[in-house]
């Protein structure tokens, strides 16, 4: 019932390196794994929007009887996202820039990393 003040409370430095070394085990585990979630969830993200410029695409062609742009221009991101998406700014916010060539009648889509 009587504790002892004498002895000593607290970790041995072996405790505290054994601690610091399953740490570092855990850590060299989970970053390269954390890495390849973001990259999967940043290109995820850019198939999105590159099927919502298709959709925007499809509609602009039922209204106008021709794709944007038309004249045929090398369009980016603003542009885009000025046209179709009311210059909200969330699409140049994402980890890629993407180009509309071609137009009037054909148009290719490309997703460029920043």
């Amino acid at each position: 019932m009587y504790k002892k003040f004498d002895e000593k409370l607290g970790f041995s430095l072996i405790e505290l390196m054994l601690v610091i070394a399953i740490i570092g085990i855990i850590s060299a585990v989970g970053i390269p794994m954390y890495q390849g979630y973001t990259l999967q969830a940043k290109q995820d993200q850019a198939v999105n929007n590159m099927q919502s410029i298709i959709l925007a695409q499809t509609e602009y062609y039922r209204d106008r009887d021709s794709y944007y742009p038309c004249p045929v221009v090398a369009t980016n991101t603003n542009d885009l996202d000025n046209q179709f998406f009311s210059g909200n700014g969330d699409l140049s916010d994402g980890a890629y820039d993407y180009v509309i060539t071609g137009g009037c009648l054909t148009y290719s889509i490309q997703a460029i990393p920043k």
